[in-house]
């Protein structure tokens, strides 16, 4: 799933084949299918799977935190 921007700008989820190569438990390669740009659509498994093609997005600004190793 992606999302496009509508003629108002909003943004709307969009399903796109892709090709995916490795997978592992919380990680998927996609190697063909997605465009330089696009955004991909990430979420709880139980609200993806109800996400309908055209559904309007609501972009999370929020940074994701990043783990710092300790090195003691």
């Amino acid at each position: 799933m992606a999302s496009k921007k509508d003629s108002n700008g909003r943004l709307r989820a969009r399903f796109v084949p892709v090709n995916t190569g490795i997978t592992g438990s919380t990680d998927i390669e996609v190697l063909t299918g997605l465009g330089e740009g696009d955004e991909i659509v990430t979420g709880p498994y139980k609200t993806l799977r109800i996400l309908k093609g055209g559904s309007l997005l609501k972009r999370d600004t929020v940074k994701p935190a990043v783990a710092t190793g300790s090195s003691s």
